[in-house]
């Protein structure tokens, strides 16, 4: 790990009800008529800011999140880099609970789901390999809407390993 890391706990490691009690509460979260949905938070919150970047067969997104800002991130259905380029966070997924604190870059591991606290105000970047040419486009191809659709995929790759 890099030097930005500080893990907080590492007891509950692959811990299945951490995934659960983060999609409980982002369902809660969901269900109420204030909440700021998908990138809503952009547009409401001072001090964020997101832009989109398509080069050379890739999507490069950087996102600005300011301080005390709470939320799930969506369900990431490719394996893809990172890079934190100014402030920290607390992070929870059913790995454990880490601090990361720029500058630091890592991969997102495909079924990762977030809870997230910003500390400082933060700049996250990410990268994807796409042809797709609009943000939309590259959000149905990396996104999945619930776990079913990465445990199908995974139970797709374990059948053809096994017939090969």
């Amino acid at each position: 790990m890099s030097a930005g890391v500080s893990t907080v706990k590492s007891e509950i490691s692959q811990n299945q009800e951490i995934r659960e009690g983060i999609v409980s509460l982002d369902e809660e979260w969901k269900s109420k008529n204030d909440s700021l949905i998908g990138n809503d938070w952009v547009n409401y919150l001072p001090g964020a800011e997101m832009e989109h970047h398509f080069v050379s067969g890739m999507y490069i997104r950087m996102a600005k999140a300011p301080a005390g800002m709470l939320f799930t991130t969506q369900i990431h259905k490719v394996r893809h880099p990172f890079f934190i380029l100014s402030g920290s966070a607390r992070i929870m997924t059913e790995e454990g609970i880490v601090e990361l604190n720029a500058p630091y870059h890592g991969f997102t591991e495909a079924g990762t789901k977030r809870l997230m606290y910003i500390l400082e105000d933060i700049t996250w970047y990410t990268i994807h390999a796409t042809d797709k040419t609009t943000v939309e486009e590259v959000e149905e191809e990396v996104l999945a809407k619930d776990f079913g659709e990465i445990e199908f995929k995974q139970e797709q790759i374990i059948e053809i390993q096994e017939n090969i």
